[in-house]
């Protein structure tokens, strides 16, 4: 991300170094954070939606971006049930 131009705060960054699996543990997080904004979204009544998109050329991460959008809209409709 940081080749992007995109800053990430140094705990997130040293959590990524040191996970034994640095795409796992972006996924992890990624769902996480929108769990929360989708939860206080739903709890505002505001509509919430996202980008997700692959900038690698790396197999397992464009299929990983691929799983992030398929996991994303479970949540999203499991809050709409």
């Amino acid at each position: 991300m940081q080749w992007l131009g995109i800053s990430i705060p140094k705990w997130l960054e040293n959590d990524l170094i040191h996970s034994g699996d640095i795409l796992a543990k972006s996924m992890d997080v990624c769902k996480g954070i929108f769990a929360e904004l989708l939860q206080y979204a739903s709890e505002k009544g505001i509509p919430v939606g996202c980008n997700i998109e692959s900038v690698a050329i790396r197999k397992d991460e464009i299929e990983a971006s691929l799983q992030l959008v398929r996991d994303v809209q479970q949540m999203f409709v499991a809050t709409r049930a």
